[in-house]
């Protein structure tokens, strides 16, 4: 990861007014896929309630009709391949890293401290990194839903 390029004071970007989370990945990847669908099929709605003015921007390449599909929800912009991350990760007030599934490296955490954007994210998607929760990232075990018993009549 190249720190000049990804340092904080490379080309000033205001934070955004409303509150902006960024997920950013290659969006034909199924684990970037997976944890979008738990994200916007768990935890949006919740946190919309919370925060109302909440801004979602899904960055990267190859979007799959399921990615795009979740544009189309109030406040999320979905953007597509986009030449320079960068101006995206200074905008947003936060990353989100709700991986549920997969592994390899996580640039996306590591260029997102680099620039000064804190992160949230899942054990699994943090995965590898040695980051102290709570002092570097705030973390989240995922756990899965049990499925709802139902009522008697």
């Amino acid at each position: 990861m190249d720190l000049d390029y990804f340092h904080p004071d490379a080309a000033p970007d205001p934070r955004a007014e409303k509150p902006t989370v960024l997920f950013c990945g290659a969006m034909d990847y199924n684990p970037n896929i997976d944890a979008l669908r738990w994200y916007f099929g768990d935890v949006h709605e919740r946190l919309r309630q919370l925060v109302p003015e909440l801004r979602v921007l899904i960055v990267g390449k190859a979007p799959v009709a399921e990615v795009l599909a979740y544009g189309g929800k109030p406040g999320v912009t979905v953007t597509g391949g986009v030449p320079d991350v960068r101006p995206y990760y200074r905008r947003s007030w936060l990353q989100i890293v709700p991986l549920r599934i997969g592994g390899g490296t996580r640039l996306k955490i590591v260029e997102s401290m680099a620039i000064g954007t804190p992160v949230v994210s899942t054990t699994i998607g943090a995965q590898g990194l040695d980051l102290r929760h709570g002092e570097d990232i705030l973390l989240a075990i995922h756990r899965r839903r049990s499925p709802r018993k139902q009522r008697a009549p």
